[in-house]
């Protein structure tokens, strides 16, 4: 998987989960998730919670 299709994987669930549950909700959801051992899964949850605080929250 190339960096891009990695960023616009990350972009489509944080969208996603801000429809649903709020950019707030979306960001304690993936708090909740980057608390694993799965490095790769942690960098996702980490990225997807700095797109939300930049693209999202300080709209």
């Amino acid at each position: 998987m190339s960096e891009r299709e990695w960023h616009d994987g990350v972009v489509d669930v944080a969208d996603e989960l801000v429809q649903e549950y709020s950019a707030e909700g979306a960001i304690e959801r993936l708090q909740t998730r980057r608390q694993t051992d799965n490095q790769e899964l942690q960098a996702r949850c980490t990225e997807a919670i700095a797109y939300i605080r930049r693209e999202v929250i300080d709209e």
